[in-house]
């Protein structure tokens, strides 16, 4: 499991890309991940990361931080604090995240977000906005500083590769 997360961040780092372009996309991807638009988040993230000319690939990968396994627990705190800063009473969400979650088709799981209204929608999304700016903006900031250094590293390593020690 951590082979494959460093392998993840590897591959990241190493896009051919610049640090803004990169962290620009991570940002993107985890706000529209958490963002109650199951079924969408890739297309939306591909066509925001365009237009903010930011690394696709990144903004992609990062839409699935919901899935399967996390969308239940993600989306719940969400909401509950959607309803916190709107104090709205919490509903029955437990129960429609596990309907939408059941669901195969998009066109299902629209239909039952629809169906819900403003009593689950509204602090859904107040929530999902408020915690993916929360989330976005310091990702940004690390993870440009990260592939900056790490560029720098893999820099300074094939120098002492190419010169030996005695280069640097």
């Amino acid at each position: 499991m951590i082979k494959r997360f460093r392998s993840f961040v590897k591959h990241i780092f190493e896009l051919r890309d610049s640090p803004h372009s990169i962290a620009l996309g991570i940002a993107i991807g985890i706000f529209v991940g958490l963002t109650p638009t199951v079924g969408m988040q890739m297309v939306i993230s591909t066509i925001v990361a365009t237009f903010c000319n930011a690394n696709r690939v990144a903004a992609i990968s990062m839409v699935y931080i919901t899935n399967p396994f996390t969308i239940i627990p993600v989306y719940s705190f969400i909401y509950y604090f959607g309803c916190f800063i709107t104090s709205t009473t919490p509903k029955g969400i437990m129960s429609v995240l596990h309907q939408i979650n059941a669901q195969e088709s998009l066109i299902g799981k629209f239909s039952i977000v629809v169906s819900q209204g403003w009593s689950i929608q509204g602090p859904l999304w107040i929530g999902s906005v408020l915690i993916g700016i929360l989330c976005a903006f310091p990702a940004y900031i690390l993870v440009k500083r990260m592939v900056v250094r790490y560029r720098e590293h893999a820099h300074r390593v094939a120098e002492v590769r190419i010169h030996g020690t005695s280069g640097l």
